[in-house]
């Protein structure tokens, strides 16, 4: 690999990824229809009984709640990026549920955008547990033109 250098902290040779990390929790409608609304959390306690320490589990993502349009999910970005890299979702299921394997599409990829920086999302409803009650999102983003 001549010529070529490691970003330091990804591991990649692609320059200035950023990955954003979103907790997205459902309103407990029936997922097996739809997943129904998804609040993004901007604000968790970690342990409220013995330290009242608060987190942001989504950084950089706009805090909201999502509803669906078509099964289409609009998640709002804080700041435009370079352009879109990758997306993974993992679902949590409550602990009698039987996980499935999840997937999810990129409808629309406005990351770019300096006015509303954006992802449209849809899940495949095929594979959407009846038992998911929170999706871990991930979405790595390109920050920098360097080459």
């Amino acid at each position: 690999m001549a010529n070529r250098t490691f970003n330091q902290f990804q591991g990649t040779l692609q320059k200035g990824v950023v990955t954003l990390y979103a907790k997205l929790v459902s309103n407990g409608a029936d997922p097996t229809v739809a997943l129904g609304d998804l609040k993004v959390v901007t604000s968790e306690v970690i342990n409220p009984s013995t330290s009242p320490v608060t987190i942001n589990p989504s950084s950089g993502f706009v805090g909201a709640t999502l509803s669906p349009t078509g099964g289409q999910y609009t998640i709002s970005l804080q700041d435009p990026y370079v352009r879109l890299l990758n997306v993974a979702i993992t679902e949590v299921v409550q602990t009698s549920g039987t996980p499935v394997g999840y997937g999810a599409v990129v409808i629309t990829d406005s990351v770019n955008s300096q006015t509303t920086p954006s992802l449209v999302i849809q899940f495949d409803p095929s594979n959407v547990s009846a038992d998911t009650n929170t999706i871990l999102l991930s979405v790595t983003l390109a920050n920098s033109t360097a080459l």
